[in-house]
């Protein structure tokens, strides 16, 4: 089986995505703790969650350049 560069990186980019979306929640769980946090920190949930969206589209683009490539 050929390796599929498309589907490699689409899995790579949703992994990603869910590491990026967890680093974000942690820091939201602490901060609902109570926990006191530099405001630097803080203010990392507003980037994770952007990383990964955007990290998640760019899986769903390689998944349909994926299939778009098995319709051949």
């Amino acid at each position: 089986m050929p390796f599929n560069s498309d589907t490699y990186y689409a899995n790579k980019y949703s992994r990603a995505a869910w590491d990026y979306l967890a680093q974000a929640r942690e820091i939201k769980r602490r901060i609902a703790a109570g926990e006191k946090l530099p405001h630097a920190i803080a203010a990392q949930v507003e980037s994770f969650a952007k990383l990964a969206r955007s990290c998640m589209h760019l899986s769903i683009s390689r998944r349909r350049v994926a299939a778009m490539g098995k319709r051949k």
